[in-house]
This record gives C-alpha cells, structure tokens and sequence, in this order.
C-alpha cells in the first residue's frame, strides 16, 4: 500500500514537472503575444427591458443564495429587430461579492416571429457582464449567429431590469 502511494507521488511529480517545462516553452507564458491583433468591435444592436416579478425567498445553495423571478413582460429595442416580451424567468445565484445571472424569455417580433432568449453572466452585484444567445429566424437570422455581448442593470425597485447588448466582431487589419 505505502509502495502504491510512494509511485503516485512519484507519478505525480514527474507530471508536473513536464507541465512546468512545457508551459516555460510556451510563447504567452513569457508575455509573447500578436500585436497585428487588435480588440474585437462592438456595435450597440439591442437595449432589452424586462419586467419582473417580485423576487422569490432567497434559496440557499453551496455558493451562496438563489433568487428567483419570474418575468412578466418586457421589449427588446433596437436597429432590424422590435420585439415583444411575452414571459420567461430569471435565476441568480451569488453571494455578496459575485453573482451568476441566467436569464430566459420568450416572445416575438412585431411582426410575429417567435424567439427565445438566454443571458448567462457574471460579474460583481449591480455590475453584471452576460453573452445573449437568441433562437430566431427568418429575416432575423443573423441574430442566432452574433457573438452579443450585454451588460445587465438592476433598477432599485428590483423589479425592472435593463441589458445594454452588442455585437462583437473581430477586428481586421
């Protein structure tokens, strides 16, 4: 038995120090990177408002607390693209110091394409990040294929939230 965990350390070791060797080689551990790349774009293509319920009793999980709400209505704004809110639900779970935002909904377009939206975040509490993905069609396809990045607001009625998106591209040179 103590022979079986003497190879272990042994296996052990000699696998980091072959992860150390390779990562000493590698090019970004040594502060190496492309400087022809430049940061991606970002176009302001939607402002999305929702309207919530009232937020659930907090429910305790390992990294903090749930809370739950459930949205009632709300818009999504902007260039090629007005929509309505029809219901969905939005589930944050955090402690004091980070919080992780899933947020779902539902509805369609004002001229009657349906979609489905989720915004899955992070970030500090009244300082969220997130990435939307939407689930739509037709003339609004090219929406389910941008990279949209959004930053959420919670107003202080903790009833209305606000997400700022944009579409990131990568730069060209």
């Amino acid at each position: 038995m103590l022979t079986s965990h003497i190879r272990t350390i042994f296996s052990a070791a000699f696998t980091l120090a072959a992860l150390t060797s390779a990562t000493a080689q590698h090019p970004l551990s040594q502060g190496v990177f492309n400087a022809n790349v430049s940061p991606p774009t970002l176009d302001h293509i939607l402002t999305i408002e929702l309207h919530l319920a009232p937020e659930s009793k907090p429910i305790p999980v390992p990294s903090g607390i749930r809370i739950v709400q459930s949205i009632l209505s709300g818009t999504v704004v902007g260039p090629g693209l007005n929509a309505t809110i029809i219901g969905g639900g939005a589930f944050n779970e955090g402690n004091m110091t980070l919080e992780f935002p899933e947020i779902n909904y539902f509805g369609s377009t004002d001229d009657g394409e349906p979609f489905f939206i989720t915004q899955m975040g992070i970030g500090p509490p009244g300082n969220l990040i997130s990435r939307v993905t939407m689930d739509i069609g037709g003339k609004y396809a090219r929406f389910a294929s941008s990279f949209i990045i959004s930053v959420i607001t919670l107003h202080a009625d903790h009833v209305t939230a606000t997400a700022e998106a944009w579409n990131a591209t990568a730069s060209t040179n």
